[in-house]
């Protein structure tokens, strides 16, 4: 009779242990919502405004510079490019907020 008592109780331990552990998920299953929700909130605000065409003026004047040197040798004129090539851009632009 004994036996069967210890049998009862490693299966009422089993069963308190499943239920213990199932308690844990669900009250945690809260705070993992919830952080899966600001993580998502988050990374939607980082985006920011979407870029509206129509409502961007810009003013630019770009100019370029470059060295080259000519050689003609048999009639066939090679360019090669002695120096880097600098750009440089002047001006403003203007971004006005979506209109939704």
């Amino acid at each position: 009779m004994f036996k069967l008592s210890r049998k009862g109780q490693n299966t009422l331990e089993y069963v308190l242990l499943v239920t213990a552990v199932v308690a844990a998920f669900l009250a945690i299953q809260y705070y993992v919502n919830r952080g899966i929700q600001g993580r998502a909130r988050d990374a939607s605000d980082n985006i920011g405004s979407q870029f509206d065409a129509p409502a961007t003026t810009a003013e630019y004047t770009t100019t370029r510079a470059s060295t080259v040197r000519e050689t003609t040798l048999g009639g066939v004129t090679r360019s090669a490019l002695t120096a880097a090539e600098e750009t440089t851009r002047t001006g403003s632009e203007t971004v006005e907020a979506p209109g939704f």
